[in-house]
């Protein structure tokens, strides 16, 4: 197997892959990307144990994008938390997404940040919440539709009412 020794990458596009946080230190380690794009990727620890989403962010100084397609293990407690910290510190970055989120995604920690996000647009697109995180994301949705911010986050999940999620995004496409 090759090893990765230096890299200068502006794109960083990975596709149903499992690296060490090593290797993948060593793809970002330039600060040089501006897009990562991880699509059903696994990143481990030496000892094989998953890698929280917020480690990854180490060597991003320059992201503009960052997207992560079925992140698996990737929030844990205090996770979503520490990536608002590191969201404000980045002011190159534009662009979020994560497809496939489950509810280890502690929503409550991220939802004064999108109240108040003037910079950043977020699309997170949820698994099938149970009733009480879709009711969650419901009033949050809510509360967005009334006092919409600057820049409106994208937010879906299976359930979602057709009519109020049309009437979202007619306000969300307005701003």
């Amino acid at each position: 197997m090759p090893k990765l020794c230096k890299s200068d990458l502006r794109i960083l596009n990975i596709a149903s892959q499992i690296l060490t946080l090593d290797n993948y230190n060593i793809l970002t380690s330039s600060g040089t990307c501006k897009t990562v794009a991880l699509i059903k990727c696994q990143i481990c620890h030496s000892d094989r144990s998953p890698v929280t989403v917020d480690k990854l962010f180490e060597n991003l100084h320059n992201v503009e994008e960052f997207a992560m397609i079925e992140p698996e293990k990737v929030f844990q407690t205090d996770t979503v938390k520490n990536m608002v910290q590191i969201f404000q510190r980045l002011s190159k970055l534009r662009y979020v997404k994560f497809d496939g989120i489950t509810e280890n995604f502690d929503f409550s920690s991220i939802s004064d940040f999108l109240m108040k996000n003037e910079t950043i647009m977020f699309n997170l697109f949820f698994n099938v919440p149970t009733n009480g995180y879709k009711q969650m994301l419901e009033n949050f949705i809510d509360k967005l539709m009334k006092n919409p911010p600057k820049v409106m986050p994208y937010i879906w999940f299976p359930g979602f009412d057709n009519v109020r999620f049309k009437e979202y995004i007619i306000i969300a496409a307005c701003l």
